[in-house]
């Protein structure tokens, strides 16, 4: 799968491999050289580096975007949950230290939490074979209403009806 091209300056540096050798042409080169031959290039690989295009194979460029995805799926992580790093926290002081504050554990609320999804999971249980299929895939599965809707070769007004009703029926489970 070839990835959208970054937009380079025309007199950014390319490097194109000819014969196992690599020959510096500048960007602008390579879209004309690419407009007058577009066949030519449709299996060629360019990974960016250091400002610059580099062409590679296929392996190397799978594994390059591949790399690339799997860092910023970790900064996404890293920016969701507030990642610290440890250098960082060694050069706090003690008082900047006591500033991080972690909500404290309310029992209770776990307790009660776990309570209600023993009763959940029991009237789940308790549903017909439909019921438990739409709500599984619609949270347990992150299927959207209209990917059912589709599937099930019905309107996607009729799918939230089901869900509410079904929602209701758990509801007056749970609570009864």
């Amino acid at each position: 799968m070839k990835r959208k091209p970054r937009e380079f300056s025309l007199e950014a540096a390319c490097y194109i491999k000819d014969h196992s050798k690599y020959h510096k042409i500048t960007y602008g080169e390579l879209k004309r050289m690419k407009e007058l031959d577009p066949e030519a290039f449709s299996s060629r690989w360019f990974i960016p580096i250091g400002g610059a295009l580099l062409e590679v194979d296929y392996q190397n460029y799978q594994d390059f975007y591949r790399a690339k995805e799997r860092q910023d799926y970790l900064e996404a992580l890293d920016e969701e949950y507030y990642a610290i790093s440890y250098e960082t926290l060694k050069e706090q002081t003690h008082r900047e230290k006591e500033a991080i504050s972690f909500k404290e554990v309310d029992v209770n609320k776990i307790v009660e939490a776990s309570m209600l999804f023993e009763e959940l999971r029991k009237a789940l249980s308790r549903l017909n074979k439909d019921e438990a299929t739409l709500i599984k895939a619609l949270y347990f599965e992150d299927q959207t209403v209209k990917a059912l809707a589709n599937r099930q070769d019905v309107s996607v007004h009729t799918i939230y009806k089901q869900k509410k009703r079904i929602l209701q029926k758990l509801r007056k489970m749970i609570e009864g």
